[in-house]
């Protein structure tokens, strides 16, 4: 297993349990496409080495989310070169097919400024990332963050992702 996969995952803070319900994507498994409705930041082209991947979610009304931001911006500007960032809103309480969530979070992103440095995108009002991710995983809440091995393949997921400065 690659080194920095191995410290992300043994830097990660496990905070949730695994649901009843049945588990469909574990660590192991290739990762799910990242289908979002709306990009707000989008990605940045792949381009050379494939990097390793981090996928965030989030909600923009969530207080354990708030914790969070810092650790992945952390992550994002001090290993860039090694790994892209990616988060995802999910579960915003405005969310319906008028896509008034996507403003909201449009909103909180430009709030954020730079304490958001990495791609932003937002579920659609059908939920399908959330669908795909964390409940094929068993995940019933935000914050969650699964690393994505150069492979394609999730290495570890958790509930809040760790990285010293």
């Amino acid at each position: 297993m690659d080194r920095t996969i191995r410290v992300l995952c043994a830097l990660a803070l496990i905070l949730t349990a695994e649901s009843a319900w049945a588990v469909s994507l574990k660590p192991g498994d290739p990762a799910p496409p990242l289908k979002v409705g709306r990009w707000i930041r989008p990605p940045s082209p792949a381009g050379g080495a494939k990097k390793i991947g981090v996928v965030s979610f989030f909600s923009t009304w969530s207080n354990p989310c708030k914790q969070t931001y810092p650790i992945v911006a952390n992550v994002a500007r001090n290993h860039a070169n090694r790994v892209s960032v990616q988060a995802v809103a999910v579960f915003e309480k405005n969310a319906n097919p008028s896509g008034a969530h996507y403003d909201t979070v449009a909103a909180f992103v430009k709030q954020m400024g730079s304490q958001m440095p990495y791609a932003v995108g937002v579920d659609g009002s059908d939920g399908a990332a959330a669908k795909a991710w964390l409940d094929a995983s068993g995940e019933r809440g935000v914050p969650v963050s699964f690393v994505i091995g150069r492979d394609g393949k999730i290495a570890c997921r958790d509930g809040c992702l760790y990285m010293p400065s």
